[in-house]
This record gives structure tokens, sequence and C-alpha cells, in this order.
């Protein structure tokens, strides 16, 4: 789990007309996956990370759309992913002293 700080902010027109709604809110993040390292360079990562958004910030959004919109109950942001690492090596390697 990570605490997260965040601004978040939506735009868009209708009919002529800017609308924003913005709000910093504090949420969670939570990760989980797996590492595998193919050599010491070399790897691949699986990953699932979710992260709670604020429900306010999304009703008072749909609000100004249409007034009449359900009320969000749960937000969150979820993303599922591959990931291909190299780690660079950038300690300089000395001879050794004759």
């Amino acid at each position: 789990m990570i605490p997260l700080a965040g601004w978040h902010r939506v735009t868009w027109e209708r009919a002529d007309v800017r609308y924003a709604v913005s709000q910093f809110a504090l949420s969670l993040r939570a990760e989980l996956g797996y590492l595998y390292f193919w050599s010491r360079a070399f790897s691949t990562r699986l990953y699932s990370k979710a992260t709670s958004m604020p429900v306010e910030f999304w009703n008072a959004a749909l609000s100004q759309v249409d007034p009449t919109t359900p009320k969000v109950q749960k937000s969150q942001d979820t993303a599922v992913g591959i990931a291909f690492g190299y780690t660079f090596d950038w300690q300089t390697r000395r001879a050794p002293a004759p």
C-alpha cells in the first residue's frame, strides 16, 4: 500500500461553455506484482495497480453535466501490465594495481 497525494482535474465543453472541476485528495495505491531477473541486467515485471479516486470529485463533475445522473459510490483506477527492464551498470571497472 502506497499513500498518494493527488490533484485531479476534469474539463469539458458543452454548448460553447467550458466547465472544470478540480480537487486535491489523499488516496491509496495497492500494488501487487512479480519481478523476474533473466540475468544481472534483464528483467520482466508483471503487475497490477489499483488507486482509489475521490468519489466527491466525480459526483461534482457529473452533477454539472446532468443533475439527474446517479451518484458514484466507488471510484478507482486499475492498471495491469507487463514491463521489460534493463539495468545499466555505471560502475567503472579498474584494472588491478600491478
